[in-house]
């Protein structure tokens, strides 16, 4: 492969220094990308400031004497410039751009503007195709010569433009020595003539005519083709390096071919005339590299080589480049040659330049500043290390060289480590840098100054310092303004808390006085004989105090909302069914009034998502409006359906309708469009708060005095609805398990007999309302032994004397609520035990919530029905049956399988530690067993009573029953010593007792064993 040498003649040149001792070494050059020694050079140009650039397979390189940096890796990496992807092949430093040729085209970089373009030569006829392989580069003035394995090409460099193109092939190409491939040609600019050399001749091209003129070799001693590596001139002489010619000279006058042979005497071998380079020395002597044969001297005046003593790598063939110094360069699979002394003198003053190759601050690379040129480099702020590799261009041809350097015109500073500058906790500012290169005399060789910043923190900017004052009086405005807004917000909150206390309070108020309206009524209803038009009094109370309720608990709703206490609580069920079930509950009232009712309920397999009780007081709200508002025989529909996971459900009825301005306001809270009409109007802004609490929507359209519509749009995918949003189904409690629903209620039949007060069960009643306790007293008067409080703390005294069989308390109450007594009785051993029903006027599924967990056994909304008041009690007795039951049955008493709460697992397990250590002890009593346990005799009996229904003495008695029962199934000892060592004093009192527990005597039941 040919060398870049048109350079090698701008320059005088002496005779040879001692050619025949023309001796090279071996050198080693690295690199920071890792490269210990380059591969065969392919292209090697030395710049005026005595910068090496070298072309090897994995790209361009540039040497400052002393270490190297890949140029086009570098510009790819560090700048993102399209330098190609193929192996280089050649390159043409050109001020500040480089002519960069790859096997598939030719790049134009311009170093300066840190830009790249591919110079487009020709387009491939297929792929893969090597027609825009570039083999050679030549420039002069503003022309580009282009040598490729498809002709050659001359391209404007402004424009970027091909001129001409000349020698090329319509075919495609896949092979870089193909029969068009220019590797080699001389450029007479001032005649407009290229002389080009081709495996089958020498060409003449005239350009301004473009005529063609081809010249043969005739004699050559094998056919083509030949490669031409080098076309060099001297006067009217063309000599050439062959591939297998030897030295090929063509003489312009006679256009007649000569060549001479590396080995004239001998039997002439291909091989040995392979001449791989040759570089002129003087104007009659060539140095060239001979394959097989290595370095000689060739003489084109007597045609004779003068062989040189080469190293064995060198005599592979290699391509010989000589820099401005006069040194020799080649390399040869991965090792590199450099003659020892220069074999050319030149008159040529060379300045030499310090190269800085890279600049590294934090071991990060920053810039290299010789390719890149930046004026100034930027700094961050953490940036305060920094390193510099430099060296002076060829330090090769000098004999000792010394460096020094200053910062910001302070002292001069030697620089002790070779070749690397390292600076340490720089300060912020501007940093210039100075260094110098320095030779044994001291006298100054090359300077270079470089400028780079370390900015500041960004809080020590006058930037910073300014934005900081003016943020701070900003910050002051705005406190004062955000101190105005607190005390405003917090009067509002305060307000809003003060309503929402109110909506609470008149809650309880209106609930309290409506169950004393409620029950007598419900048990003036259930009697049989009573007068039609008193039933229908009754009844009448009964719809009105139902009405009341409802309004009370939609202004609690809008309370909840405007203070964001309404929560979603989304669950699966099936809404067309549900909606469908609420739809018919209304087809009395239509008919009543003799409106066509019409329900078109969709069903639907999709899963769905909702919020029940929203969506339950949506649908009431919107039927019960339209009935309302539809004349006598009008008509009205229902429609639901579920279409692409949303709810459409639909309310059209006939009427007066609504005006356009009606439509805009009918959602607006306490307006109502005719004031005559009954109602305050806040059921259809209830209706529009549920609806986008829902995420949904609601519209309305109206025709007047023929439709009004409304529409319901709510999502039902699971995914519309975010964790927090959903209820876990274990803890929800809903309306109908809880409210005011009597549909559990199933009448007792049967009436029960009296009881004397000694056997009665006792009910402790707590409320603050005096008729509330004496309605309560009233339902359980005759079933129950009643205990009542007017208060939580009385309520607790009462229950820890009493220790009732259950306990029905109010929630709101003075010194102690509801709840503070639920948690101070569930959590004493004496009154665990005990079933709590709280009995209030707050409405709500958080309230319901929070009764349960402190431990409350039932929760029931006021007004109540009489009936779901004396179930829920009849069921919470039952409970406590099956575990007496339990609990009379073991033995051993196991408290984690069969206790409710852990105090009294927390009882149980102290009471069979006592039993344990005590209960073979005849002395053992009631009164050393109350002792034990903390608590006094009543409170025992009345404990052990309500959990196993055993008075203490017969459950003391019981327990030792039951382990003489196992003694006699396991043991051989006699009947007399078993009931001995369960404590029985007496023999006959044992029998007695065991025959009336076993229904036998001890020694039948030890014969079953």
């Amino acid at each position: 492969m040919l060398f870049l040498t048109s350079s090698y003649l701008c320059w005088a040149q002496e005779s040879v220094v001692n050619p025949t001792k023309v001796v090279f070494e071996e050198i080693i050059i690295t690199s920071d990308d890792g490269l210990q020694a380059w591969e065969n050079i392919d292209v090697f140009y030395e710049d005026e400031e005595g910068i090496i650039w070298s072309l090897i397979e994995d790209g361009l390189y540039r040497y400052n004497g002393y270490s190297a940096v890949n140029v086009t890796s570098f510009l790819s990496r560090f700048h993102n410039l399209d330098v190609g992807n193929q192996a280089g092949t050649r390159f043409l430093i050109d001020n500040d751009v480089i002519w960069y040729g790859e096997r598939k085209g030719l790049y134009k970089i311009n170093l300066e503007k840190r830009t790249s373009e591919k110079i487009f030569l020709e387009e491939p006829l297929h792929l893969p195709n090597w027609r825009n392989f570039i083999l050679q580069l030549k420039s002069i003035a503003d022309t580009l010569y282009v040598g490729t394995s498809n002709g050659i090409y001359i391209v404007d460099k402004k424009s970027n433009i091909v001129l001409k193109k000349y020698l090329t092939n319509g075919i495609d190409i896949h092979h870089r020595n193909s029969s068009h491939a220019v590797e080699s040609f001389f450029v007479n600019a001032k005649n407009n003539i290229i002389w080009v050399a081709l495996p089958d001749g020498f060409y003449k091209i005239n350009i301004k005519n473009d005529h063609i003129e081809h010249y043969q070799i005739k004699d050559a001693p094998y056919i083509y083709p030949h490669n031409f590596h080098d076309i060099i001139r001297y006067d009217n002489v063309f000599l050439m390096p062959t591939h297998g010619l030897g030295m090929v000279e063509f003489n312009v006058e006679t256009k007649q071919f000569s060549r001479f042979e590396t080995k004239v005497h001998e039997k002439w071998s291909r091989a040995d005339n392979v001449i791989r380079s040759a570089i002129p020395l003087n104007d009659s002597t060539l140095l060239v590299n001979v394959v097989n044969l290595g370095n000689a001297l060739y003489n084109r005046h007597t045609k004779k080589y003068e062989w040189l003593e080469t190293p064995e790598p060198m005599k592979d063939g290699v391509f010989l480049n000589l820099d401005r110094s006069g040194f020799v360069w080649a390399s040869k699979r991965g090792r590199i040659f450099r003659s020892t002394q220069p074999v050319v003198k030149t008159t040529q003053h060379f300045k030499h330049s310090i190269d800085i190759s890279s600049f590294v601050a934090n071991n990060v690379l920053k810039s290299r500043p010789s390719i890149e040129g930046y004026s100034t480099i930027d700094l961050k702020e953490g940036e305060r290390n920094v390193v510099l590799d430099f060296s002076i261009s060829k330090p090769y041809v000098l004999d000792s060289i010394a460096y020094k350097y200053r910062l910001n015109s302070e002292k001069w500073i030697p620089i002790k480590t070779e070749n690397v500058l390292s600076l340490f906790d720089l300060t912020a500012g501007k940093k210039n840098l100075t260094i110098q290169a320095l030779d044994e005399d001291k006298n100054v060789l090359a300077v270079r100054e470089l400028i780079f910043i370390v900015h500041q923190p960004f809080y020590q900017s006058i930037y910073f310092i300014g934005s900081c004052v003016l943020f701070l009086l900003i910050a002051i405005y705005l406190l004062g303004r955000y101190s105005m807004f607190k005390k405003t917000t917090k009067k509002l909150q305060e307000l809003d808390k003060a309503k929402s206390k109110f909506f609470a309070n008149i809650s309880h108020e209106f609930r309290t006085p409506l169950t004393l309206i409620s029950g007598p009524i419900q048990q003036q209803l259930k009697k049989e004989k009573l007068d039609p038009i008193e039933r229908a009094n009754f009844e009448m109370a009964q719809r009105n105090s139902h009405k009341l309720l409802s309004l009370v608990d939609q202004l609690l709703d809008l309370s909840k909302i405007e203070t964001g206490n309404l929560k979603l609580k989304i669950s699966q069920q099936d809404v067309i069914s549900f909606i469908g079930s609420i739809a018919d509950s209304f087809t009395y009232l239509a008919t009543e009034k003799k409106i066509n009712y019409l329900t078109y309920i969709n069903k639907t397999q999709a899963i769905t998502w909702f919020d029940k009780d929203i969506v339950e007081k949506v649908v009431v709200n919107l039927v019960s409006n339209a009935i309302k508002y539809t004349p006598n025989k009008g008509s009205m529909v229902c429609n639901a359906t579920v279409k692409e996971n949303e709810l459409h459900f639909v309310v059209k009825n006939t009427g007066k309708g609504l005006t356009k301005e009606e439509e805009v306001k009918v959602f607006e809270r306490f307006y109502q469009i005719n004031e005559n009409k009954e109602g305050i109007g806040i059921g259809l802004a209830l209706v529009k708060e549920l609806v986008s609490l829902h995420k949904g929507t609601i519209s309305v359209e109206s025709i007047p005095n023929e439709w009004t519509v409304f529409t319901v749009t709510l999502p039902i995918a699971k995914k519309s609805f975010s964790k927090k949003e959903f209820i876990d189904d274990s803890i929800a409690i809903s309306r109908s398990e809880i409210g005011n629903s009597i549909s559990e209620y199933k009448e007792e039949q049967a009436v029960e007999a009296d009881k004397t007060n000694v056997d009665l069960p006792i009910l402790l009643i707590v409320d603050d309302n005096d008729d509330i306790r004496s309605y309560v007293e009233h339902i359980f008067t005759k079933r129950y032994t009643i205990v009542k409080a007017k208060n939580g703390k009385e309520g607790i005294e009462q229950a820890i004397v009493y220790i009732p069989d259950i306990i029905i308390s109010d929630i709101m109450m003075p010194v102690k609520d509801g709840v503070e007594l639920c948690n101070a009785l569930k959590s004493d051993e004496r009154t665990s035990h005990i079933p709590i029903v709280l009995l209030t006027a707050k409405a709500g599924d958080e309230n319901k919530l929070e009764g349960i967990k402190t431990g409350a056994d039932d929760y029931i909304t006021k007004p109540f029905h009489e009936g779901v008041l004396k179930e829920r009690i009849n069921k919470l007795i039952e409970v406590r049956k099956k575990l007496q039951s339990r609990y009379s049955q073991e033995v051993i008493l196991r408290p984690k399988d069969v206790t409710i709460t852990s105090v009294e697992e927390q009882f149980l397990s102290r009471m069979q530690k006592v039993l344990d250590e005590n209960l073979v002890e005849s002395s053992f009593s009631i009164e050393l067993f109350s002792q034990a346990l903390g608590m006094s005799r009543m409170q025992l009996h009345r404990k052990l009573k309500a959990l196993t229904g055993l008075s203490a003495s017969e459950f003391i008695r019981s327990q030792r029953l039951k382990l003489a029962a196992q003694l006699l199934k396991k043991s051989d000892i006699n009947v007399s010593q078993v009931g001995y060592s369960v404590g029985f004093n007496d023999h006959a009192y044992f029998s007695k007792c065991f025959k009336e527990m076993y229904h036998c005597t001890p020694n039948e039941y030890s014969k079953k064993k």
